[in-house]
Formats: structure tokens, sequence, C-alpha cells
């Protein structure tokens, strides 16, 4: 559901990108969820993406590895 706000907010930077939400457990024992864009991107272009997320107003956005499968 988040996932489809962020697609209609920010759509011209998203484009066609599918997302996987990973669920993690924090220290403090609450339960986050983390959303990542499908296919991974260049590390260059995970930056790009983020460097435009926040100028548009997006706060949070990490760039990381993902193994592919």
């Amino acid at each position: 559901q988040d996932y489809r706000g962020f697609k209609g907010t920010y759509a011209s930077l998203l484009g066609n990108a599918k997302a996987r939400v990973d669920r993690v457990q924090g220290q403090d024992q609450q339960t986050w969820y983390r959303l990542s864009l499908i296919p991974p991107r260049t590390h260059d272009d995970a930056k790009s993406l983020c460097t435009e997320l926040r100028s548009a107003g997006l706060t949070g956005c990490w760039i990381r590895p993902v193994p592919v499968q």
C-alpha cells in the first residue's frame, strides 16, 4: 500500500520499477518494513535516484546491495 502511494507521488522518478518489502525486527523489538526497488540499479543510478527523491521531499532513502536470485 505504501509503495502505491510512493508510485503516485513520485511517478516520474520511479517509472515502472517494482518493489520488494522486507520485514525487519529492530533491536527495540519494533517491526519495520524496508521497501526496495527491483530490479537493482547500478550504485550510481541508485545514488542519483535517492538524491532526486530527497529533492522531491522523500526522507529516508538508503542504498544497499541486494542479492540477486
